[in-house]
Parts: C-alpha cells; sequence; structure tokens
C-alpha cells in the first residue's frame, strides 16, 4: 500500500493532495516495518516516498539505513545514489551507482535511467543527462523526445553542432514538429 501511494503521489500536481497521500503511503511504511522491521523493501520504499516528498536528506538516511540492514542488496546503493544526487552530492552518487551495479542492480534498464534522468533533471546536470539520453537513443532510436531533450542539453552544454544534429533527426522522425525545430535551430549560435 505503501508503494501504490507512493506512485499516486508522484502524479499528484495539488500539493496539499500530495502531502496527504504521502503521509498515508508513510503510515502504511510505518506498520509495515513494525510487522517485518528487518525487510529492506520497507526502506527502499520509504525513501522513494522521501524522494517523491522532496526530502532528500530523509531519502538519504532511509537508504543508509537499507544499505547498513543489507550492504549485498544493489537496489540499496541504487536509492542512496539517487538520493546523494537529488542532494547535489554527484561523486557520491556515481560511486553508489557503481556500486549498485556491482552488487547486480540494473543501472541500465529504461526503468533506472528514468530515475536517473529525473534526478540529474532536478539539479539540472545537463552533462550527465547526455549519456542516459544516448543511451535512451540506443534504446528506441525512433523516439524523436528522446532527440529533442538531447538536443536541448547538447544546448545547454555548448554542443551546438551536435544539438543541430539532433533537431534535425527530430525533424526527420517527427515533421509535425517543423515549427519548433525551426525555432530551436535559430536559437544556437551560428
Amino acid at each position: 500500500m505503501g508503494d501504490s501511494k507512493t506512485i499516486l503521489a508522484a502524479h499528484e500536481k495539488d500539493v496539499i493532495a500530495k502531502n496527504k497521500i504521502l503521509k498515508q503511503a508513510d503510515y502504511y511504511f510505518n506498520e509495515a516495518k513494525k510487522l517485518a522491521p528487518k525487510h529492506q523493501e520497507i526502506l527502499i520504499g520509504k525513501t522513494r516516498m522521501e524522494i517523491v516528498g522532496g526530502n532528500y536528506a530523509g531519502a538519504k538516511n532511509y537508504a543508509s539505513e537499507c544499505v547498513t540492514l543489507n550492504p549485498n542488496l544493489g537496489d540499496c546503493h541504487w536509492y542512496l545514489a539517487l538520493s546523494k544526487i537529488y542532494s547535489k552530492d554527484v561523486s557520491g552518487g556515481k560511486k553508489d551507482i557503481q556500486t549498485a551495479s556491482s552488487k547486480g542492480y540494473d543501472t541500465i534498464s529504461k526503468t533506472s535511467l528514468g530515475e536517473l534522468s529525473d534526478a540529474y533533471g532536478y539539479i539540472q546536470n545537463y552533462q550527465d543527462l547526455i549519456p542516459i539520453y544516448e543511451r535512451f537513443i540506443t534504446l528506441s532510436p525512433d523516439n524523436a523526445q528522446y532527440h529533442s531533450s538531447l538536443a536541448f542539453f547538447y544546448k545547454q552544454t555548448g554542443e551546438y553542432n551536435k544539438a543541430r544534429k539532433e533537431a534535425l533527426l527530430v525533424l526527420k522522425l517527427s515533421p509535425e514538429s517543423k515549427q519548433n525545430v525551426e525555432e530551436f535551430l535559430n536559437s544556437l549560435p551560428r
């Protein structure tokens, strides 16, 4: 129930309603912890809940507790990495990503890449978003939105030729985006 409420909260736009749903999630996780205090799934769920709620210090605490409880579980290290990135500790997050991977967590699945993209996007770390979207494109080369996002990240990092190339791919994949692509191309320095 806690995980379900967290998913609902992540999609809720109204802040008051979102906080109410997160309180419900917290209640369910706390009840589960009473029944099974050593289950790392509860700590992982609480970490995700805190990330959705924007409490990155709380997320880091739960993820750290999860790592302490089961240091061989890659999931714990993954969510510790995400909480660190949201807290702008990118180098610490990258170390935990490597640890998560070495412990069997799939750090390059679409789900993992999406979570990582959200974290880097939150802190506007465009440089680290680039390899994520390059990987997304490897997985789904005909997705115009991935190319569009990559073009934007290249622009933000000053890689204008690469931004142009991606924008032209967007135009090829999504001709109805012609006006937006032209505006983007015109916004790039010559």
